[in-house]
């Protein structure tokens, strides 16, 4: 509804209020592995369809979901292989189907971030719901969003050699078409469904430009030319592990992004200057 904000940060995963400025958070720093608590990038959290609940990955890279109040106890919805260490394998939530049974994912394999990422699905009810793969590939997919009618996915993927945004129906992975031009990633659906917005980085995202493409969901999905909303220069929009790092309100006119600010870094008010060092390593460490 456009008036709560689910967002991470290095105390953990919080519940920012637009109309009373209030901030709630809904788990402590354990929930986060030492890789997530000193990279808050690497987290990532997912509004249910009713409103009441978020998803967020949890301390051993898997997903939960945790009422939006506060109240109750995180419920896992993934579970990783026992052995399998969490800096390599990492799940970052997308989003849910319209009926809030069916969860997209991104899975990252690896312990650096330029390593390979994957779309995977994830359907509750089931007799013994199990994530299953949607779209695994050499190609680097690391944000995927299902359409307001839960009929189709639109993703990002490198497979071309550069980032670009494709639309495919859901779930059954059919045809696939490129809706950005020029390049493009981290796409997001108006809630009307008639606009899909992705945005194009250059320079470590301290060039950003906000592009729209009219488009028209029903059996057949078409979609117009990408135009220009605006550009961005100097600040820093930066990207992320898996998912994307803004969102667009419910009216699409506006939009919530992250903001990398530069500290200021204190000034220097003293310098040490030590003689003869060398001597004295000499002393501590003797030579053959």
């Amino acid at each position: 509804d456009g008036r709560r904000i689910a967002l991470p940060s290095l105390d953990g995963i919080g519940i920012f209020d637009l109309d009373r400025q209030s901030f709630q958070l809904l788990t402590s720093s354990a929930w986060g592995s030492p890789a997530i608590r000193t990279a808050p990038e690497l987290r990532f959290v997912a509004w249910h369809p009713d409103g009441e609940r978020v998803t967020f990955t949890g301390v051993d890279g898997d997903l939960y979901r945790i009422r939006a109040d506060g109240g109750g106890e995180a419920e896992r919805l993934t579970r990783s292989d026992a052995s399998a260490q969490p800096s390599h394998r990492l799940q970052f939530p997308s989003s849910w189907a319209p009926d809030g049974r069916t969860l997209v994912f991104v899975q990252r394999l690896g312990s650096t971030a330029a390593v390979n990422r994957d779309i995977w699905g994830l359907t509750l009810g089931d007799p013994a719901p199990a994530a299953r793969p949607l779209l695994v590939s050499a190609a680097d997919e690391p944000s995927a969003e299902l359409s307001p009618d839960g009929r189709y996915l639109a993703y990002e993927s490198n497979q071309s050699g550069h980032a670009e945004v494709y639309v495919q129906p859901f779930p059954e992975m059919g045809r696939r078409e490129v809706v950005s031009i020029d390049g493009g990633g981290q796409p997001v659906w108006a809630t009307n469904g008639r606009e899909l917005f992705y945005r194009v980085s250059q320079g470590s995202g301290r060039l950003m430009r906000m592009m729209a493409v009219n488009v028209r969901l029903g059996d057949v999905f078409t979609a117009g030319r990408p135009r220009l909303l605006w550009e961005a220069s100097g600040a820093r929009y930066p990207g992320g592990a898996g998912g994307r790092t803004y969102d667009v309100m419910p009216d699409g006119r506006r939009f919530l992004m992250i903001q990398q600010r530069d500290l200021p870094q204190p000034p220097i008010t003293q310098v040490v200057l030590v003689q003869n060092w060398l001597d004295e390593l000499k002393r501590l460490v003797p030579g053959n």
